[in-house]
């Protein structure tokens, strides 16, 4: 009679965490554990999560009265994250974006307001490709969707200070009148400037990213609105003067503008009695600017004026041996506005925490699994962050010279969507004999010339062999060919990497139990060795190096292993997108 399978072995179950912040990253950190732990066998304890926040919930919801852009391009799966957690809908419905008529792009302005620039992004399997939502709506959205059951949020409370306390776990100093608590597992997402990281990594700085951002909510109320081009658009105004000017809706009432300079030092902290100063110095600066800049200026909330310093800093790496602290969103990789990414990074860093955590056996084994994904993404956003500080403030030949390039690259992504539009229109409306059948119209269209650009099947349709066979015009043959035999090598790619894997699973395996025995015998060889002879040292010194060696070791064919699931990841996201356009 066969055994019953085993379970697989979870670091987290029955667990106790502390998550400090209950910002972006802590709330989706929260919901996608509880998710993720749902689908491991019911007999394993689930963990218990409390959140504390320093505010209450009425203040925290009063003090984000700005808009961000989710986003599901490059290193932003913002959009991606919020369907795994199941809220993509109903955040979609409570965005800027809701009139899917117009969702509004990032652009790039001239000083006239006209377009040098509009980013474009294909929806891939998603309803829309990006949005724009207020960051209160967003953080009420997560809030309502934390579980009722195993989550507990409490609020105006903030964690202060943490200690390492035998056995592993962590005692955390809350701002209750020195209360602690204590947990196996604390999750830090207290923002840039966190308490946590400060006191547990005081090396760990920020670094100032040469730039200043004066910022304000711009307040329209009964039926006037946001006024054009900024009542869906976003994006930054490039007028030659050195300074920048983002502008961004909030919702059809509310929009928010911030004027920035570079500088070599950080502004000194903003308070409410330099307002009329601050708004003096905003006009100056924004002298150049033309309308409707001046409306948003003269429609501006008081209470809404602040000055931000621009920090960023690079990405932690985890070490579990150090203490069961685990940092995500800004307090792990801090951001400015410039990079436009904040949110994004905060919903994949807890996503992705919560999906190691239930994979793993060990904290160590989930960390090394979480900084493979976090490292790289971060620093490329940092990357393009800088570079976005440089282009908003750009002037004189660099300015004309980006300009004019964007300009070009516009004119051709307008070309080219207008034409597959086209090309998707003419593939919807074909018959099997090759004649087209508007939808609309009343009379025959003609053919599109062999000309025509690549089509392919609509988004949320089902390709491969049980799909309606679909018209093809001449010139894209050749195309067709070379997508058919490129998801032909992709699928023989994903057996060759499948089989590698399993090849590779077992010496990984091997390493870390070598690992894990050469850490008893270093253990044992301390304590064999208790007085401090040559011999003694000797035999510690070996222990020690072989460890070092066996550690080595694991960390690498972790580090392949991971590597490979990631691509192999990407190879099946490639292969389901051309089975989808039909090219299976």
């Amino acid at each position: 009679m066969a055994s019953p399978p085993q379970e697989a072995p979870c670091f987290i179950a029955g667990r106790k965490i502390i998550i400090a912040g209950a910002g972006i990253g802590g709330l989706a950190f929260s919901i996608a554990l509880h998710k993720q732990f749902a689908s491991l066998p019911p007999s394993l304890p689930p963990p218990t999560i409390i959140i504390y926040e320093r505010d209450t919930r009425e203040i925290g919801s009063q003090r984000e009265g700005y808009s961000m852009s989710i986003r599901s391009d490059g290193v932003s799966e913002g959009m991606q994250t919020l369907r795994k957690l199941g809220l993509l809908e109903e955040t979609l419905a409570a965005s800027v974006s809701v009139n899917q008529e117009n969702l509004g792009n990032f652009v790039l302005w001239d000083r006239d307001w006209n377009e040098i620039l509009r980013a474009r992004v294909d929806k891939k399997d998603l309803p829309q490709p990006h949005m724009r939502i207020a960051r209160g709506v967003l953080r009420t959205k997560l809030i309502d969707a934390v579980p009722k059951e195993g989550v507990v949020i409490k609020w105006g409370i903030a964690c202060v200070g943490a200690e390492k306390l035998e056995g592993g776990k962590v005692r955390v100093q809350l701002s209750d009148d020195g209360e602690t608590d204590e947990c196996d597992l604390l999750i830090v997402a207290d923002g840039t400037r966190s308490k946590i990281r400060n006191q547990l990594r005081p090396d760990d700085k920020l670094d100032f990213a040469g730039a200043v951002q004066l910022i304000g909510n711009a307040v329209f109320e009964g039926e006037e609105g946001v006024p054009k081009p900024i009542t869906r658009d976003w994006g930054l105004n490039l007028n030659n003067s050195g300074n920048g000017l983002f502008v961004a809706p909030v919702d059809d009432h509310h929009a928010i503008w911030a004027v920035s300079y570079r500088t070599t030092t950080p502004r000194e902290p903003y308070t409410p009695d330099q307002y009329e100063a601050l708004m003096k110095e905003v006009r100056e600066r924004g002298a150049t600017y033309k309308e409707p800049f001046w409306t948003l200026i003269n429609h501006t909330d008081s209470k809404t004026v602040r000055a931000l310093n621009a920090f960023d800093k690079q990405p932690i790496s985890h070490d579990a041996n150090e203490m069961s602290v685990v940092y995500i969103g800004d307090s792990n990789h801090a951001i400015s506005p410039f990079a436009g990414n904040g949110a994004n990074m905060a919903m994949m860093d807890g996503w992705d925490l919560a999906e190691q955590l239930c994979k793993n056996e060990t904290l160590d084994g989930a960390l090394k699994a979480f900084d493979a994904l976090c490292i790289p993404r971060s620093k490329a956003v940092v990357k393009w962050e800088r570079r976005s500080i440089a282009t908003a403030h750009a002037t004189g030949w660099r300015l004309f010279l980006f300009a004019w390039v964007l300009r070009i690259l516009n004119s051709c992504a307008e070309k080219a969507g207008k034409k597959a539009r086209e090309s998707r229109d003419m593939e919807e409306g074909t018959v099997m004999t090759g004649t087209i059948t508007p939808a609309t119209a009343t009379i025959n269209t003609p053919a599109p010339a062999a000309t025509a650009t690549e089509t392919r099947v609509e988004d949320g349709e089902e390709g491969g062999a049980d799909a309606p066979p679909v018209y093809r015009p001449e010139a894209t043959k050749e195309a067709d060919a070379q997508k058919r035999k490129r998801y032909r090598d992709l699928i023989a790619g994903v057996a060759c990497l499948k089989e590698s894997q399993e090849e590779d699973n077992p010496r990984a395996d091997e390493a870390h139990l070598s690992w894990r025995e050469k850490n008893l015998e270093l253990d044992k060889a301390r304590k064999a060795c208790g007085n401090n002879s040559a011999d003694s040292r000797k035999e510690i010194n070996r222990a020690e190096k072989e460890l070092e060696k066996a550690k080595q070791e694991s960390d690498e064919l972790s580090c392949a292993r991971e590597r490979k699931r990631l691509k192999l990841r990407r190879l099946e996201m490639e292969i389901k997108a051309l089975k989808r356009q039909g090219y299976a």
